[in-house]
């Protein structure tokens, strides 16, 4: 496979400049990039129609334009509605960048000069290496994965669909919901079928989707950091009065941490954290800028569900699948029934064994 990489540009000799950086790249060995050229809005549009790419390269003023009506607007509207891939406008006129695209993670402005092809090819590439477009673009894993649920899967449940009366709407809904569990189910696992590794960017969304607080929520309230455990039929039913709220703890904090001297001694302690030895805390991997950090099963706040909003601000969710091992794990930590202690057990033992008949002795 090469790296698709679409390149609108009027200007011949920086076309030019972009393929002899091209062929200099694929030359030194390096995993390959294919070059996909357009000069004008017509050329660009083709390509933006009939081709999967990577990555592009756009100028935004073509001849002709004027700033209201720049082609690389144009072409950026398109591929963020339509397509799947990042791009790196590259131009003398940043300015005439639509306010739409500012602050893009996948739309980087790039000034005329201010970088060397050979290292923008090297972004783009790193960027490319994530395997982003080989998972989202047309034909990524996640088509070939929606066309095993469509054909494998739904197809058995669509008459439970049809048979049901409900708004179009809803059926949709629900409908998309289905296809995404088994969705999940096919990713889940690799193609010999074993159970995937997670990432732990996969524990967390972030920003979050919903704009409610709910179940999963990690919410920041005068700097410390809480995870929202409400059970979620009183979250939807609006019967919460209160929310509970379980701490979350940085290890820099834990006492049985900062006294292991020994950097091999606080290696096998930090262990028995990550992997959930210890019962009153569950770990959470750092992400982003958010820390690694514990949740903390002892130290509960309760807060008025009318006062949360405005107090607390809403950092990330965690994912279903983690939320639900943490609510598990918090359940089983308080469901602990600790049983009464018998004066002698010495005794009691040394009674129980009297009574038991001796093992027959088998003459050989």
């Amino acid at each position: 496979m090469s790296l698709k990489l679409f390149v609108a540009e009027d200007e011949s000799n920086l076309i030019r400049q972009y393929e002899k950086s091209v062929e200099k790249w694929n030359n030194d060995g390096k995993e390959a990039i294919e070059i996909l050229t357009a000069r004008d809005k017509g050329q660009a549009m083709e390509i933006l129609e009939s081709k999967d790419c990577d990555a592009a390269i756009l100028d935004l003023m073509f001849p002709g334009d004027t700033p209201s009506h720049a082609t690389g607007n144009v072409l950026l509207g398109i591929i963020k509605k339509q397509l799947r891939y990042p791009v790196y406008v590259v131009t003398g006129n940043p300015n005439e960048l639509d306010g739409e695209f500012d602050d893009h993670p996948f739309i980087e402005v790039i000034v005329r000069g201010s970088i060397k092809n050979d290292d923008l090819l090297e972004k783009i590439f790193t960027r490319y290496s994530t395997g982003i477009t080989k998972i989202m673009g047309k034909t990524g894993r996640l088509e070939k994965a929606l066309k095993e649920v469509f054909w494998d899967h739904l197809s058995h449940a669509i008459p439970h669909w049809e048979k049901i009366d409900l708004s179009p709407d809803m059926k949709e809904k629900q409908l998309l919901r289905h296809a995404l569990s088994h969705l999940q189910e096919v990713l889940a696992i690799d193609e010999a079928g074993q159970d995937e590794k997670y990432n732990t960017a996969e524990v967390y969304i972030k920003p979050p989707v919903r704009k409610s607080v709910t179940p999963g929520l990690v919410v920041e309230r005068e700097g410390e950091k809480f995870v929202v455990i409400t059970p979620a039929c009183d979250v939807s039913q609006n019967k919460a009065d209160f929310f509970q709220l379980l701490k979350l703890l940085e290890f820099e904090k834990l006492p049985d941490i900062q006294s292991k001297k020994r950097s091999n001694n606080r290696q096998n302690e930090l262990k028995k954290y990550i992997k959930n030895k210890k019962e009153r805390f569950h770990f959470l991997p750092r992400y982003d800028d958010l820390p690694a950090s514990l949740i903390d099963f002892q130290d509960v706040t309760t807060i008025k569900s009318s006062e949360l909003p405005q107090n607390c601000k809403h950092v990330c969710t965690i994912t279903s699948p983690f939320f639900k091992d943490i609510v598990n794990r918090y359940s089983a930590y308080y469901a602990r029934q600790g049983s009464p202690d018998f004066t002698d057990t010495d005794t009691l033992s040394k009674q129980l064994n009297e009574q038991l008949p001796e093992p027959e002795i088998v003459q050989r």
